[in-house]
């Protein structure tokens, strides 16, 4: 008779998956790669408030392919990264000038045109190497 483990997205739609458990070396487990297949975007598995940790080899290193053992008759919460925790924010190409730093934001001048209302356009940009003109 095959064996599931029973996962839920706690907060969503109430609904629980089962996912098929492997025995390997008498050791019932589900791989990591199959959660992720059910559940794309899954940061971690609770069992209540405690985090499902990976299972390990005797010498403490994390067995690949990543798997966690098997809880049965229990439902694992599959925890999801957020949309925040992707979320990614360029550095700013050009700092403000200490000098403008309180200036307001219409006054300031950081990229150095002389006029904001002027469209500024580079139309050939040439990289070249310090010793010398030899473009890159």
């Amino acid at each position: 008779m095959e064996e599931y483990q029973a996962f839920r997205v706690p907060g969503k739609a109430a609904e629980v998956e089962n996912i098929n458990v492997d025995n390997v070396d008498g050791q019932n487990i589900i791989y990591w790669e199959d959660i992720e297949q059910v559940f794309p975007g899954v940061q971690h598995v609770r069992n209540g408030k405690s985090v499902v940790k990976f299972l390990r080899a005797p010498n403490q290193q994390r067995i690949e392919p990543l798997r966690i053992k098997h809880y049965p008759g229990v439902v694992l919460d599959v925890v999801l990264y957020t949309a925040a925790e992707y979320a990614h924010t360029d550095a700013p190409i050009v700092a403000p000038s200490p000098a403008l730093a309180n200036a307001p934001i219409g006054s300031r001048n950081d990229a150095s045109i002389d006029s904001p209302d002027e469209d500024k356009v580079v139309k050939t940009l040439q990289v070249t190497t310090p010793d010398t003109d030899i473009p890159i």
